[in-house]
């Protein structure tokens, strides 16, 4: 009954410019929300009887924020294009990390949490007749730091890139072939990656205005594919 109710500031701005005549396209985000008088649950275990407590309180210090940008235009030779995204993000949190046999032992148990997160992806396309050739390299870097679940910190770097060809017929063949490399560095021994996606396919369309569509697709030729739950 003591706790304050919680209200969610946003602030939002977009800005997107295109042009016609050079066929440019420019957008800009940013993104902010501020938690007031947020509620986080405080449980306390009594190791003797083996009971839980929770209580809950209002907290201040949850946020976050995000900007946002991509350009893309072509070059001099319209055959040639270029593309950028680059984005950053931060994120603060408050929660507890149960210590103490009783509620009010929990105060001082509060872990602040903030997470910072920056990417660039950036691509070079080549469209001469019947052909497309892309490259798309990327990077992220992840850092987390908390106040008491300090075993959580962590700074993870994530980086790679994708080639993509692809081959158009004027008779209806296509031909397209992707391989994508990613890796990471910053996780816990035995969790980085470090692998070769290769996903290829082959098809044909049909039928007046190539209405139909058949086509062979082989994914992870490489057997390299990892996931982790």
């Amino acid at each position: 009954p003591d706790l304050d109710p919680t209200f969610t500031h946003n602030v939002n701005v977009r800005f997107q410019d295109f042009d016609m005549e050079s066929q440019r396209s420019i957008m800009l985000m940013a993104f902010a929300r501020y938690s007031q008088n947020s509620i986080v649950s405080m449980t306390s275990f009594d190791p003797q009887t083996g009971g839980r407590t929770t209580e809950y309180r209002n907290v201040n210090g949850v946020w976050n924020a995000r900007l946002m940008n991509m350009i893309s235009m072509p070059l001099r030779n319209k055959a040639f294009s270029f593309s950028n995204h680059l984005f950053g993000f931060y994120s603060a949190t408050v929660g507890s990390n149960s210590i103490g046999s009783t509620p009010s032992s929990n105060s001082e148990a509060l872990n602040r949490s903030g997470s910072f997160m920056v990417g660039e992806s950036f691509s070079f396309a080549w469209r001469p007749d019947y052909f497309e050739f892309e490259l798309r390299p990327f990077y992220n870097l992840q850092i987390v730091r908390n106040t008491v679940q300090t075993a959580s910190n962590r700074d993870v770097h994530t980086y790679g890139g994708t080639f993509n060809a692809t081959y158009n017929a004027p008779f209806g063949l296509s031909i397209n072939s992707e391989v994508t490399y990613s890796g990471t560095q910053g996780y816990s021994e035995g969790y980085d990656t470090d692998q070769w996606l290769w996903n290829a396919s082959i098809g044909y369309s049909f039928l007046k205005g190539r209405a139909a569509t058949i086509s062979l697709k082989a994914f992870d030729i490489l057997h390299e594919k990892e996931n982790i739950r």
